[in-house]
């Protein structure tokens, strides 16, 4: 998918604000952690996923951690942001959990 230079250039602002919230993976071992029972559900706002991002790009980084996604609240909407890698289906579940939690207001 190929992204427009102001959306690109959107995003890119969004991440250096670290309005961002990533998941991410251990360079050997994933780390889940579910979140609270408040905010697992799906979002009562609009989602929009966006896939075969390149998330060490657009995402906040951790040290010694890889991002496979982040999620932000901007204008009414979520917005999710996910890898270019490839996940399991079981790797993708967990993620979606994980950022629908954050677009709810999760902020673990």
């Amino acid at each position: 998918m190929k992204f427009t230079l102001g959306l690109t250039r959107t995003l890119t602002i969004l991440a250096a604000l670290s309005i961002f919230s990533p998941t991410i993976a251990a360079a050997n071992n994933s780390i889940y952690v579910p979140p609270p029972k408040r905010f697992d559900h799906f979002p009562k706002i609009p989602v929009k996923v966006i896939r075969n991002v390149d998330t060490s790009r657009v995402c906040p980084r951790r040290p010694g951690m890889r991002v496979v996604a982040c999620a932000v609240v901007h204008r009414g909407e979520c917005w999710i942001m996910i890898t270019h890698k490839p996940m399991t289906q079981a790797q993708m579940r967990l993620t979606m959990r994980h950022e629908y939690a954050r677009c709810n207001g999760y902020k673990s």
